[in-house]
């Protein structure tokens, strides 16, 4: 999908930290992937590393 729509790596966020969201508690998201402690830095590093 990144290449068929030009998206940036860059520009791949983590929904809790995606710009302009502000849903209060963060999302219902049970973190399976990142663990309970995370930020946009280690989604990006993720995304740098897999895609």
């Amino acid at each position: 999908m990144l290449e068929q729509y030009d998206i940036s790596r860059t520009n791949v966020y983590g929904h809790d930290f995606t710009p302009g969201y502000s849903r209060p508690g963060g999302t219902s998201c049970p973190d399976k992937l990142f663990g309970a402690v995370h930020d946009q830095r280690t989604i990006a590093a993720w995304v740098e590393a897999n895609v």
